[in-house]
């Protein structure tokens, strides 16, 4: 199996868990970026899982995130991220749960 897609696979599997395991957890405290779109914890703490290992295993690589800026690489690959596409969704879910449950 190409090395990229083994590492992908990886990184879903990582950062899906610890997106789950924060899902049930306090949401409220999110931030506002400058486009004024909701970033959470996950989105962030996903997003660094994410980030330092396709940089250490490849670093070359072109990264382009949606939650941080990185270096230009020199590489032909270039990596797409976004930890939690539906952050809004995401958020507006959690409240629901928290409010009623």
């Amino acid at each position: 199996m190409d090395s990229r897609l083994a590492l992908a696979k990886k990184l879903v599997v990582k950062a899906g868990d610890l997106v789950r395991d924060t899902y049930f957890s306090k949401l409220d405290n999110f931030m506002t970026k400058d486009d004024h779109s909701p970033v959470t914890i996950a989105d962030l703490a996903a997003n660094k899982i994410i980030i330092e290992a396709i940089s250490k295993a490849f670093p070359l690589d072109f990264i382009v995130s949606e939650e941080s800026h990185q270096p230009d690489g020199s590489s032909e690959y270039c990596w797409y991220v976004d930890p939690i596409d539906g952050t809004t969704n995401f958020i507006s879910v959690d409240t629901r749960i928290a409010t009623t449950g």
